[in-house]
């Protein structure tokens, strides 16, 4: 019988650290988030919303794990879309980090009309599983969140990066994070039409509920996958505790087989 490869991968937006949420404040959930990470044990994390003392207490507190990532300011500060990866699954390919802009390259660089408070990055991963020696790409990304044509923009520069990345041949994609916008949108349907990606967390419902203060909680996060990728066992993580939640999102998790 042949044997399966399946890996455990998630998209967490972290919520940044602000005193402004109160007892929601980072300080007060690092606890959580850590028990819930170990306990599930997932191979990939693809964070959002992540400072750069967030990043610090990762790498000291998820052993197991390699965390890549930048800051998306011009000096490479401030928020990361960063990811981790299982030290024990993985081996890193190539990796680069791309602003959502008509000038990917430049650090802090925006599309026209983008909310001046936040650039916006894309992480791209080449990982090779160990044992299959398989390889696939991972994007993370966080999406503008006031500008719809932003938005639009920003999903027409991924997908043509899906379309023509092909280093090492033509490997299936991975696309994940915080996309700021509803299921029933554009920008979902441009990703999904014509079978281009797969929504593996349609049936899951809300995501984004604001520590449960929101009065409609909508779905604004992701895992989309290449169509001839097969996945199981969607999941919220829906996790409370210490007077708090794990974020004011819930992360979203899917199981992806590799024998492609």
């Amino acid at each position: 019988m042949k044997k399966r490869y399946a890996m455990h991968v998630v998209s967490f937006n972290l919520r940044y650290d602000t005193p402004n949420d109160g007892q929601h404040q980072f300080k007060y959930r690092k606890e959580l988030i850590l028990r819930t990470i170990l306990q599930k044990a997932p191979d990939i994390i693809a964070f959002q919303e992540v400072l750069p003392h967030v990043v610090l207490w990762l790498k000291e507190h998820l052993v197991d794990y390699y965390i890549l990532g930048s800051g998306r300011e011009v000096d490479l500060s401030g928020e990361q879309t960063c990811v981790a990866y299982r030290k024990d699954r993985f081996n890193l390919i190539k990796m680069e980090i791309f602003w959502l802009s008509p000038t990917p390259e430049i650090p802090a660089s925006r599309f026209p009309g983008q909310s001046e408070c936040c650039p916006r990055t894309c992480t791209l991963l080449y990982l090779q599983e160990l044992e299959s020696k398989k390889i696939f790409r991972l994007y993370n990304v966080h999406l503008e969140h006031n500008v719809e044509n932003v938005r639009l923009e920003s999903i027409a520069l991924i997908k043509s990066r899906i379309k023509l990345d092909n280093y090492l041949g033509n490997h299936p994609a991975i696309l994940l994070g915080d996309f700021n916008t509803t299921p029933d949108s554009i920008e979902v349907e441009l990703l999904t039409s014509d079978n281009f990606l797969v929504d593996a967390t349609a049936n899951l419902g809300i995501t984004y509920h604001e520590f449960h203060t929101l009065g409609n909680p909508i779905k604004i996060d992701y895992i989309f996958i290449d169509p001839n990728l097969i996945f199981t066992k969607p999941e919220r993580w829906i996790e409370q505790g210490d007077g708090t939640s794990l974020s004011d999102h819930y992360p979203v998790s899917v199981h992806i087989d590799l024998n492609y």
